[in-house]
């Protein structure tokens, strides 16, 4: 588990996955000389509504998240990154 406090700048499009859904929220952190950036991965319907009810683009936000590598089901011996968040705190 890490975190990564920012501002939003973009909230997605909401991805209908047959039962479930996906949203990608983009996060900047204004803090240091090199501002440093991240597009996490929100899954699960009642995780993105509730990103959706309670979160605007402008926000400070703190994120929980866990980084997961999978497999691609095309291609064997190819893998890629996720960056999933589980949760997402908002900072006055």
């Amino acid at each position: 588990m890490s975190k990564f406090k920012g501002v939003i700048t973009h909230i997605g499009e909401v991805i209908e996955l047959g039962n479930y859904k996906k949203l990608y929220v983009h996060v900047v952190e204004n803090e240091g000389e090199y501002p440093q950036s991240c597009n996490f991965e929100v899954f699960g319907e009642a995780k993105v509504d509730a990103v959706l009810k309670y979160n605007r683009v402008g926000d400070v936000v703190e994120v929980d998240y866990n980084l997961k590598a999978q497999e691609s089901k095309r291609e064997a011996g190819v893998f890629f990154n996720t960056i999933q968040s589980w949760k997402i705190t908002k900072h006055d």
